[in-house]
C-alpha cells in the first residue's frame, strides 16, 4: 500500500501545479463562506477603520494605500486557500483521499509479519510431518518386536517340548539298560545251570535264547531312541541360536526405538518454540492492525470531512446577501431579500437576481383579465422558498399564551402536544444555521387526480372530509400526473389530509441529488413565526390574513381568484367555481399571494386562507393519534385563532379548509 501510495503522489506532483489554475477558475464561483478570506478581510476592515480614525490623507499610511494592501492580502489568501483546496479534490478525484505514508509503513509491517509467520508455520507443519514419521516408523519397530517376541515365544515352547521329549528318552534308554542288564544276569545264570549239566537244560536254553532276543531288541530300542535325542537336541540347539538371534534383533531394534524417542522430544522442543514464535508474531500483528485500523477510521474521518466539503461545494453555492452568507443549493438561485427580510430563492434561473439586495420582494406575478395567471408575463417563473436563519441553540417550539395566561390550543383541557424536536431539520440547521420554508400554500396547477376532481370547479361536501382529494393508499385516489408548486396565483390544495400532505411535499423534489423536500415541522412553525413578527399582536393577533372577519386587508380586483364557500355546520358545505378576485373581502378560499397585504417578510398567507397541516403530533387524553395543523382559515376569527394557534385533527381528515406548505432541505 505504502508503494502505491508514494507512487500516487509523485504522478499528482507535476500535474497539480497545471490544475491548481484551472480549478481555481471554475472553482471560485461557487466556494464562499467563512474561511481564511472571510477572517483577512476582517482583519484588514478593522485596519482601515483605525487608519481612517487616525489619519485620513493620501500618505503612504492612508486609506488608499492601506486598501490596495488589504486587495492585494485577500487576492494572496484565495489563491492559498484554493490551491490547497485543489490539492485536496485532486487526492479526493483520485480515490485516495489523503497519502498516508504511517498506514503504508504499518500495513508494510503486518505483511513482513504475515510473510514470517507463514514460513513458520510452513517450519512447524514439516517439523510436525516429521515427529509423525518418527512416531510411524517406532510403530513399526514395535509391530516388528512384538512380531520376533512372537517368534521367540514360539521357539522357547518348542524347545521346552523337545527337552521334555529329550527328558523322557533318556529316562526310556536307561530303564531299557537296566532291563537289558537284568536280562543279561539272567542268561549268565543260565549259562552256569546249563554248564553244570543241571536238569532241564533243554528247556533253559530255550530261555537262554529268548532272553538273548530279549537283549537284542533292547539294544536296538535304545539305539534308536538315542539316535533321537541326538536329532532333538540338535534342533533344540539350532531353536536356541534363532531365540538368541531374535532377542538381538529385538534389543537392537528397541535401542532404535529409544533413539527415535529423543528425537521425538527435540521435534516437541522444536515445535513448542515455532508455537510461541507463531503466537507472539500473530499478537504483534493484532496490535499493529488495531493500531492501522484507529489510523484509518481517523484517514476515514478526514476523508468523510473532505467529501462532505466537496459535496457542499457541489451542492450549494453560498451567495453574499448584504452582511450575510446565505447556503442556495444547486439548481436554486437567489431572487431577492435580505437576511433580516426574508431571502427569497427560485428553481428557475430565469428568476435569478430579479430582485437582488431588495427588502421587500414582491410575488412578481401577471394576471390573465380572468384571474388567473399569465406565466409569460409574470416576472417570477418558478417555485420559491424563504430562508428562515435560526442557531441550533435557538431552535425550539414556542407555547403562544394568550392575554390571560391561557394556550392558543383547540381542546387545551384534553389535548397536548409533542414539545420534542428532532429529525432531519436538527442536521440542516446545525450544517447552515436555518432552513428554507415554501414562500405560498402548495398549489395544485400541475396536480391531476384520478377521481378527476378539478380544484377550480365547484364541490359540494356532504361530509365533514371529502377523500376524492386524498391520495391515501387503500382509497383508490393516487396523483396520476403532476406536483405540487409554491408559486403565486395557485389555487391551494384545499380538502387535504395529512397523508396527501406529506406524501406530496415528499415527493415534490424527489429526483433530486442536491436538495429533499418534506412537510413543515411544528418547530419550523414557531421559528418561522418568531421570525416574521415585528411586534407580538402579529402572532397572537393575526388581523394581516384571509380570515372571516378580516375587512382591513384590502384585495385588488384581477389580482388572482377566489371560491366562495358556504357552511352547513362544522367545516362542511359547499364551494363555488373560482371566480376573478374582486376588491371586496369574501368568506372564501382565495388563490396564493392574492394580496401584498397578506405578507409578512416576503412570506405569504401564513395567517388565514387555510389551515396547514405540520408533522407535530397532537397527544390526545383519548390515545387517538392526530396531527396539529397551524395558520387559522378563511373560516376563523383571527384574534380568536391566529397563525399561532394550534389545532389538530385525525390524519385522515380532509375538510374543506385544510391545506399544506412544503419545506426544503439541502442534502
Amino acid at each position: 500500500m505504502k508503494r502505491v501510495l508514494e507512487k500516487s503522489k509523485i504522478g499528482n506532483k507535476n500535474s497539480k501545479t497545471e490544475k491548481v489554475q484551472n480549478k481555481k477558475e471554475k472553482r471560485e464561483k461557487s466556494i464562499h463562506g467563512i474561511t481564511l478570506v472571510s477572517l483577512v478581510v476582517t482583519i484588514v476592515v478593522l485596519i482601515i477603520l483605525a487608519g481612517i480614525s487616525l489619519n485620513l490623507t493620501l500618505g503612504e499610511n492612508g486609506l488608499f494605500t492601506m486598501a490596495k494592501k488589504a486587495k492585494e492580502n485577500i487576492e494572496l489568501a484565495q489563491i492559498e486557500e484554493q490551491t490547497r483546496m485543489n490539492e485536496l479534490y485532486d487526492e479526493l478525484e483520485q480515490g485516495g483521499y489523503y497519502e498516508s505514508p504511517e498506514i503504508g509503513e504499518l500495513e508494510g509491517t503486518i505483511d513482513d509479519l504475515n510473510e514470517t509467520i507463514k514460513n513458520l508455520e510452513e517450519q512447524l507443519e514439516s517439523e510436525k510431518q516429521a515427529k509423525q514419521g518418527l512416531q510411524d516408523n517406532i510403530q513399526e519397530l514395535n509391530g516388528q518386536i512384538s512380531t520376533l517376541q512372537g517368534q521367540v515365544n514360539q521357539q522357547k515352547t518348542e524347545i521346552e517340548e523337545k527337552q521334555t521329549r529329550i527328558n523322557e528318552l533318556t529316562s526310556q534308554v536307561e530303564e531299557d539298560k537296566t532291563n537289558i542288564a537284568e536280562k543279561e544276569k539272567q542268561i549268565e545264570d543260565l549259562n552256569r545251570q546249563v554248564a553244570q549239566g543241571e536238569t532241564n537244560l533243554q528247556a533253559k536254553q530255550e530261555q537262554i535264547d529268548e532272553l538273548t532276543k530279549q537283549v537284542a531288541q533292547k539294544q536296538a530300542d535304545i539305539q534308536n531312541k538315542e539316535e533321537q535325542i541326538n536329532g532333538l537336541k540338535s534342533e533344540k540347539s539350532e531353536l536356541e541360536q534363532q531365540v538368541a538371534a531374535n532377542e538381538a534383533t529385538i534389543q537392537e531394534k528397541q535401542s532404535q526405538i529409544n533413539s527415535l524417542n529423543e528425537q521425538i522430544k527435540t521435534k516437541d522442543t522444536q515445535i513448542a518454540n515455532q508455537e510461541q514464535q507463531i503466537t507472539q508474531l500473530n499478537s504483534s500483528k493484532t496490535q499493529l492492525e488495531t493500531q492501522v485500523n484507529s489510523l484509518k477510521t481517523q484517514l476515514a474521518q478526514s476523508q468523510k470531512e473532505l467529501k462532505d466539503l466537496k459535496e457542499k461545494e457541489v451542492s450549494v453555492n453560498m451567495v453574499n446577501v448584504g452582511d450575510a452568507t446565505i447556503p442556495v443549493p444547486k439548481g436554486f438561485y437567489y431572487v431577492g431579500g435580505t437576511k433580516a427580510s426574508g431571502v427569497v430563492i427560485s428553481d428557475d434561473a430565469r428568476d435569478e437576481n430579479k430582485y437582488a439586495n431588495q427588502t421587500d420582494v414582491p410575488a412578481g406575478v401577471t394576471y390573465n383579465t380572468n384571474g388567473t395567471v399569465n406565466t409569460e408575463s409574470s416576472a417570477l417563473k418558478g417555485n420559491q422558498f424563504v430562508w428562515i436563519p435560526v442557531e441550533l441553540n435557538n431552535y425550539k417550539k414556542t407555547k403562544w399564551t394568550k392575554d390571560d395566561g391561557t394556550e392558543f390550543l383547540e381542546a387545551a383541557g384534553t389535548a397536548t402536544w409533542e414539545k420534542q424536536t428532532s429529525g432531519l431539520e436538527l442536521t440542516q440547521i446545525k450544517k447552515y444555521g436555518g432552513f428554507y420554508i415554501g414562500r405560498y400554500e402548495a398549489g395544485t396547477s400541475q396536480i391531476t387526480l384520478s377521481t378527476n376532481v378539478d380544484f377550480g370547479a365547484g364541490h359540494i361536501t356532504t361530509d365533514s372530509k371529502d377523500d376524492n382529494f386524498s391520495i391515501r393508499d387503500g382509497l383508490g385516489h393516487t396523483v396520476t400526473k403532476g406536483k405540487i408548486t409554491c408559486k403565486a396565483g395557485e389555487i391551494p390544495y384545499y380538502h387535504a389530509d395529512y397523508f396527501t400532505a406529506l406524501e406530496l411535499c415528499n415527493s415534490m423534489y424527489n429526483n433530486s441529488n442536491y436538495v429533499q423536500s418534506g412537510l413543515i415541522t411544528g418547530t419550523m412553525w414557531d421559528t418561522m413565526l418568531n421570525f416574521i413578527a415585528e411586534n407580538n399582536r402579529d402572532i397572537t393577533e393575526s388581523y394581516w390574513g384571509n380570515y372571516t372577519n378580516n375587512d382591513k386587508v384590502k384585495y385588488t380586483t384581477g389580482q388572482g381568484r377566489f371560491s366562495l364557500v358556504t357552511l352547513n355546520g362544522n367545516n362542511t358545505g359547499s364551494n363555488e367555481a373560482f371566480t376573478k378576485a374582486d376588491n371586496q373581502y369574501h368568506l372564501a378560499i382565495r388563490t396564493t399571494a392574492s394580496t401584498e397585504n397578506a405578507k409578512k417578510k416576503n412570506l405569504y398567507d401564513i395567517a388565514g386562507n387555510l389551515w396547514e397541516w405540520t408533522q407535530e403530533v397532537a397527544c390526545l387524553n383519548s390515545g387517538t393519534v392526530s396531527y396539529m395543523f397551524r395558520g387559522g382559515s378563511f373560516d376563523c376569527i383571527y384574534s380568536t385563532r391566529p397563525t399561532c394557534y394550534r389545532a389538530f385533527n385525525v390524519s385522515n381528515g380532509s375538510y374543506i379548509n385544510l391545506g399544506f406548505r412544503p419545506v426544503l432541505y439541502i442534502r
